[in-house]
């Protein structure tokens, strides 16, 4: 267990430590180390310093790092899951079934998902007066305030509009819409307007909120919704026999099919895949125990995809 920080990608030790013990035996198997605030700070100044670089990197190249992540669990998975088992106490084929899947699993998802997620959404303006709308301070003003800083270059002028502790409205003023998305994209604010100000309040569509000391939350359109009710995820399973491959006994071949399993959903190469189905297919009456038809379908349907 390698239990040291991790700031400005490289690991640091510190000499406040917790001791992580096994719930079976209460024997200590490894040490993590504690962050003072000195040690927080660095890690969020570092983050934003990083930010950036993240934020203007093609969706492309962030689907490849999700993916790369997805593979460098996918190779060290047995030594993941045996560290959640002595960690958690958990069965190691509870471990490999859940968190490690799960961990892939999701990985995966929002790898392949992620331009859905962070792709603009155009919306028309519900407001039919408004159907036709297409610098360091260190306050937040609130009254008939104008204050005025001279820039050279577009990326001095986002520099000084995001040094700042607020971020409710920002607008751009540009005839260009490249210069626009640019801008848009950059501003570290709520919300953005092009060519105007504050309308978007009286717009039951545009999502109303600030970010940094602002304020927290949203209000307007459907995530000013989502933060008005609890959102509950319900799973229904009405099979009649029922079997998943974490469950008791844990014998093999349950710790092979799992293993097979993992490299047909996750494993890049269709060889690699369709040799790992083959195998499983002694085991698939055990496998056919814990799914739906659908969910057989749906998996078998992964061994094509790239």
């Amino acid at each position: 267990m390698d239990g040291r920080l991790i700031i400005d990608n490289t690991r640091r030790e510190t000499g406040d430590k917790l001791v992580s013990k096994s719930p079976a035996t209460l024997e200590p198997i490894g040490e993590v180390s504690l962050a003072a605030s000195p040690a927080c700070r660095e890690a969020v100044l570092a983050a934003k310093r990083a930010f950036p670089a993240w934020r203007d990197l093609p969706l492309a190249e962030k689907k490849k790092v999700f993916r790369r992540a997805k593979l460098a669990l996918l190779r060290r998975s047995d030594e993941a899951a045996r560290l959640i088992s002595i960690e958690k106490g958990s069965p190691f084929m509870e471990s490999m079934a859940v968190e490690v899947l799960g961990s892939l699993e999701t990985v995966d998802y929002y790898a392949r998902h992620l331009d859905v997620a962070v792709r603009p959404h155009k919306s028309r303006a519900h407001q039919p007066l408004f159907a036709h709308k297409k610098n360091s301070f260190r306050f937040q003003p609130l009254g008939p305030t104008l204050p005025i800083m001279s820039f050279r270059t577009l990326e001095e002028a986002v520099a000084l509009a995001n040094d700042c502790v607020y971020g409710l409205t920002a607008s751009v003023w540009t005839r260009s819409r490249k210069t626009a998305g640019w801008l848009a994209e950059r501003i570290e604010a709520g919300t953005v307007t092009v060519n105007d100000h504050m309308f978007s309040f009286t717009e039951p569509k545009a999502i109303w909120g600030g970010i940094k000391q602002t304020g927290m939350g949203r209000s307007h359109g459907l995530y000013g919704l989502h933060h008005l009710v609890n959102n509950k995820y319900v799973s229904m399973d009405f099979a009649r026999e029922k079997g998943a491959l974490w469950w008791y006994p844990y014998r093999d071949p349950k710790p092979r099919v799992i293993r097979n399993a993992l490299t047909v959903l996750h494993q890049e190469g269709i060889g690699r895949r369709f040799k790992a189905a083959l195998a499983l297919l002694p085991s698939l009456k055990m496998i056919r125990a814990g799914l739906s038809v659908r969910s057989l379908v749906s998996i078998a349907g992964r061994l094509f995809r790239r």
